[in-house]
């Protein structure tokens, strides 16, 4: 299975069925009946007219699409919690005409051409705030943020929903300190995209304090060019405590100043609040522009002195089967600076050429003028905590390099294969990972993805870690569903003749 599918998957809205003493809600734009929600020729006809106290734990709130689509310029303010046997539903509708796309455009706040006000909200300030929400099947355009989760929101769940062309943050969930952030939000099946070029920091998704987050088998995709804004990541949590992120497929394209995966992971005591990082496609396309750029990574696991001030420790990481390429200048693989297991993942650089943008002047497309370390650290970590990766860069000055590392009692940099192999013990692969696309030569790179080709050398020679990933929750199968068994292919992808 290709990328597409995972596109074909998010249209896909699943339908639960649900008890017939429960009540259903509906909201229609075009409805001309009583206005109370009882039934589609009586719905709320805003979401401004949903009556919260009116909503129960196990209700329904269904939104109309209309026969094709139906446009709502307004957003939602969520303001009523379900239990955990019941929570409480706001979804796209399944029933004739009005099954059409529910899309939320925030165009109508634009002051000088900016969004001004979010998509879908959950805020009670500093309180206690909702609980047991799921939003599903809804479409948002144009907005500051697409979701935005403040305070104490727990236990809230995005499926199915597709955020595009935000002007700020994709997803938002903050607070001021990790106990009153938002916790075990889980978001699934989300399609989020930037827009290409806004003079301003656009991360597909932000958390500041939060706990027990999931992110899954979704779409996140940072185009954003632009010159003038900060770091647009595709993932930046600062902190979080308990985080699994699998099965994503994630994208800076090229001239997207930003990091595709920088999270900052804390611990109370050090022993839980894991974070793990399975079966993702990670995907930095380098920066071409002109210029002195600071270098950048595509994955960059991390823990800041800032809160060891606030008494906290690094969060253990486990970073398994995935993915991680790089194309052009200024970018390594991977940075780690948390206490990491990596195994099983590929870690790349291809030199590629800009074919989709302007040329760099001075670069040296042969030997790399600007090329990095494809795998950096922060602190000398033992090489048994990286073992069967696959690392490579297609620069002709060298294979691989990095470091600096502890292993076979030496410390230091590995300049070479030969070093990590021979001085310091290192295990794995050194070699191209033959994937299906040609990286570096695509026009859209939103639509690359790490399948291999039949004969690359990461297929079989990876780790078995059966026990270790489905200890943790999680499936022994690849970003796409397919089944490992003992000998697994290194990477987020198994081959399929």
């Amino acid at each position: 299975m290709r990328f597409f599918n995972i596109l074909c998957m998010l249209v896909l809205f699943q339908f639960c069925s649900h008890s017939d003493n429960i009540t259903d809600y509906y909201v229609d734009k075009n409805a001309n009946g009583n206005n109370n929600g009882t039934s589609w020729s009586n719905a709320w006809e805003s979401f401004s007219d949903i009556e919260w106290n009116q909503i129960q734990p196990g209700n329904i709130i269904y939104i109309s699409g209309g026969t094709d689509s139906t446009v709502y310029n307004e957003n939602l303010y969520v303001q009523a919690s379900g239990t955990a046997a019941n929570p409480i539903t706001i979804r796209n509708s399944y029933d004739a005409n009005h099954n059409g796309k529910v899309i939320l455009d925030g165009t109508y706040s634009f002051v000088s051409g900016v969004p001004t006000v979010d998509a879908i909200v959950f805020d009670k300030g500093n309180g206690p705030g909702e609980e047991y929400v799921t939003i599903k099947g809804l479409e948002l355009w144009n907005w500051r943020r697409g979701i935005y989760l403040r305070y104490a929101t727990n236990v809230i769940t995005f499926d199915s929903v597709r955020i595009i062309n935000f002007h700020a943050r994709g997803i938002d969930l903050i607070a001021n300190d990790i106990d009153e952030g938002s916790d075990s939000s889980t978001f699934q099946n989300m399609y989020i995209i930037s827009p290409i070029d806004v003079p301003y920091q656009t991360d597909a998704f932000y958390v500041k304090y939060g706990s027990n987050v999931i992110l899954r088998d979704s779409y996140l995709h940072i185009r954003n060019r632009s010159d003038v804004n900060s770091h647009s990541d595709v993932i930046q949590t600062n902190p979080v405590r308990g985080f699994k992120v699998y099965n994503n497929v994630m994208i800076c394209d090229s001239n997207s100043y930003g990091i595709v995966y920088i999270a900052g992971a804390i611990s109370d005591d050090g022993t839980g609040d894991s974070v793990i990082i399975y079966n993702n496609y990670m995907y930095a396309g380098g920066v071409w522009r002109n210029g002195s750029e600071p270098w950048l990574n595509a994955l960059n696991p991390e823990f800041a002195q800032r809160w060891a001030a606030l008494g906290f420790v690094p969060a253990p990481h486990y970073i398994a089967h995935n993915t991680v390429v790089v194309q052009g200048p200024w970018f390594a693989a991977a940075h780690i600076v948390a206490p990491t297991t990596m195994v099983n993942n590929i870690l790349v650089q291809f030199k590629g050429s800009p074919d989709h943008t302007p040329p760099l002047s001075g670069f040296d497309y042969v030997n790399g003028y600007l090329w990095m370390e494809n795998f950096r650290n922060s602190g000398v970590p033992d090489v048994d905590s990286m073992k069967n990766n696959l690392m490579w860069t297609e620069w002709s000055t060298g294979k691989f390099r990095g470091g600096p590392f502890v292993g076979n009692g030496n410390s230091g940099k590995a300049y070479s294969w030969s070093d990590w192999v021979n001085t310091f013990g290192g295990t794995g692969v050194n070699g191209d990972p033959l994937f299906v696309d040609k990286i570096g030569h695509v026009a859209d790179q939103g639509t690359l993805d790490g399948e291999l080709q039949s004969g690359s050398p990461a297929i079989n020679a990876g780790e078995d870690i059966q026990a270790l990933i489905e200890g943790m929750g999680l499936p022994w199968t690849d970003i796409n569903g397919n089944p490992r068994d003992s000998t697994p292919d290194i990477g987020a992808y198994q081959y399929v003749p």
